[in-house]
């Protein structure tokens, strides 16, 4: 019907303009207390986003099962016995299973919403400026909150109540303060917008980014401009590190193709990009002695974890409650604040590999390789980058399979990939 077809694009449109969001509705069953604290990553969440992908996706997952043959149907049949096969081995030995059951579910949330772009047949082009305008909103915030030092009230939105005064809230030293913002002995307040940590906002925004190149021939000139320019400026806020490094060299290979194809626009505006977005890489101090010791302590946890559980892992989300054996503890000295500290390990690959062992790993690896070999086919350089851009600041960082906003994006991306043609 093409009313319901309307609303099930309406409804997409709302899901990509609010991605950014985190507001949601969280438990906390026994299962989410480690050390006798409230853990936020382990306690189930009911999402804005949870509520706006429901309708469109429950349309689209009655009308494939309702189209497909017999056939069809037994033919991934013995691939889902499978899977569920694996399923319950590793619920059986996981630390936590019902923490497990709970982020399978997720997982097969982004499954669905991986399965929901790659197999649409088409997708409206006003559809994607959704994910434009959610990117321009929330760097509107992220501004703001540099400007001021602080959240600025949007908990509609998700976003949480902090200043530079918060204790353990993300900051960073800076020589040269930029003009009108307010610093405390030197340390800025890296912005948030409405997501869990800078790291987390900067690497949604440069995919985002990538993935809205890939798209320009779908948006109007204006959105894809301001979207742009809206997801370089809230990287460079971020001080992400990693974010910044990747920004940088994508940005000089877009330089020289632009100068081997004679874009002179997109010359100046890239030549432009590069010490804009190394001022704050360069004046700050991002490579905290700390941070870096905590991190290679954490991978050194995860490596323990996978050799003793090689082959199913300690079990899906469950890295934080096995972590919390091991600290507090003068062997992980830098890990001794467990309130700070009891959290995944920093880096994609080792977390994968300590909660599913060898076999998660495994189904990762196929998937991964499926997917590069359909980028070598499309030639798709945004598309490559934006990917590339997920590869690289998962080895420093989690958020690709712990946060919300970034699996959707992750899931997105992956779909896209697997539906655009060369």
């Amino acid at each position: 019907m093409p009313s319901l077809q309307s609303l099930r694009n309406f409804l997409f449109f709302l899901f990509l303009l609010f991605l950014p969001n985190q507001l949601g509705l969280h438990f906390w069953p026994t299962w989410t207390y480690v050390q006798g604290l409230r853990i936020d990553y382990l306690s189930p969440t009911f999402y804005l986003s949870h509520l706006l992908f429901f309708a469109p996706l429950l349309v689209f997952c009655v009308s494939r099962v309702t189209s497909l043959s017999r056939p069809h149907l037994l033919k991934g049949l013995p691939t889902i016995c499978l899977l569920i096969l694996l399923l319950v081995l590793q619920l059986l030995t996981s630390i936590s299973p019902p923490l497990s059951l709970y982020k399978y579910s997720i997982f097969l949330l982004l499954f669905l919403i991986f399965l929901y772009i790659s197999k649409r047949e088409t997708t409206p082009t006003w559809i994607w400026s959704g994910l434009s305008l959610g990117v321009f909103w929330a760097t509107l915030i992220a501004v703001f909150q540099f400007r001021t030092q602080q959240s600025l009230g949007f908990w509609i939105l998700g976003e949480r109540d902090f200043s530079i005064l918060t204790p353990g809230i993300a900051k960073s030293f800076i020589d040269i303060p930029p003009i009108g913002v307010s610093i405390v002995q030197g340390l800025f307040l890296r912005p948030y917008s409405t997501f869990s940590h800078p790291n987390s906002l900067a690497g949604f925004m440069l995919v985002s980014m990538f993935l809205l190149i890939a798209l320009r021939k779908h948006l109007p000139g204006a959105v894809f401009v301001l979207s742009i320019l809206s997801s370089v400026t809230t990287v460079i806020l971020t001080g992400s590190r990693t974010a910044i490094i990747v920004l940088i060299f994508s940005a000089l290979y877009f330089l020289v193709s632009s100068l081997k194809y004679k874009s002179h626009k997109f010359f100046l505006s890239v030549l432009l990009l590069i010490p804009l977005a190394s001022y704050l890489f360069i004046s700050s101090n991002l490579f905290s002695g700390q941070s870096f010791s905590r991190r290679l302590e954490e991978n050194k946890i995860a490596f323990i974890m996978f050799q003793n559980n090689s082959l199913f892992g300690v079990g899906l989300g469950n890295f934080i409650p096995a972590l919390g054996h091991f600290i507090p503890s003068a062997t992980y000295s830098s890990l001794s604040t467990p309130t700070l500290w009891l959290q995944p390990v920093h880096n994609i690959y080792l977390l994968l590999a300590s909660e599913t062992g060898a076999v998660g790993v495994s189904l990762f690896l196929f998937l991964l390789v499926r997917t590069l070999v359909k980028l070598r086919h499309l030639n798709n350089k945004p598309l490559f980058f934006a990917l590339l851009a997920v590869l690289l600041t998962g080895f420093l960082d989690h958020y690709w399979l712990t946060l919300l906003q970034n699996q959707i994006l992750f899931s997105i991306l992956l779909g896209y990939i697997w539906k655009a043609k060369s």
